[in-house]
């Protein structure tokens, strides 16, 4: 989820070469590192990475747990209630 606020990377290739990486500059190793697999291509040494204002969040647990007298059915018909009371 991170990968999509990089702005430049610093890498250290597996030729050994040090080199910046943009979408603009050495782009295909600049995609292959925001990939999978980066570790393949070298190792990053320093990251250019995009910051956002703080927001507030909400978070929520809910756990559904079951019993021998709570029917399968039933326990679905809640899980089915309580997402769709979601907005």
């Amino acid at each position: 989820m991170g990968a999509d606020q990089v702005i430049a990377l610093e890498v250290v290739t597996a030729a050994g070469f040090f080199v910046t990486t943009t979408p603009t500059i050495n782009s295909d190793l600049y995609w292959a590192m925001l990939g999978g697999g980066g570790g393949t291509f070298g190792i990053v040494t320093s990251a250019v990475v995009k910051v956002h204002p703080k927001v507030s969040v909400t978070t929520s647990v809910f756990n559904f747990t079951t019993s021998a007298t709570v029917s399968n059915e039933t326990f679905w018909e809640g899980v089915k209630a309580f997402w769709d009371a979601i907005p």
